[in-house]
């Protein structure tokens, strides 16, 4: 049996994006954390080369990040 995610987490809805600090504010219509509905979930952003990187405050005694990658259009 291969695993192919130990975990997984999944949220959509609208969200404002701030330069002061530099944050995004997720409005959460739909997750599968339940709770997460009807709340807003703030994340840090940065850019960093061809990298989105969105990261958690402190949650527990760990930092969450997520990293999205631009690539090249190949055309």
């Amino acid at each position: 049996m291969v695993v192919v995610y130990q975990e997984f987490l999944s949220y959509c809805g609208r969200y404002e994006v701030y330069s002061n600090p530099d944050q995004v504010v997720h409005q959460i219509k739909i997750s599968s954390f339940p709770n997460w509905i009807g709340q807003n979930q703030i994340r840090k952003f940065e850019f960093k080369e061809n990298n989105l990187i969105l990261s958690t405050d402190t949650i527990g005694s760990s930092r969450h990040k997520l990293v999205w990658e631009k690539i090249k259009n190949k055309n």
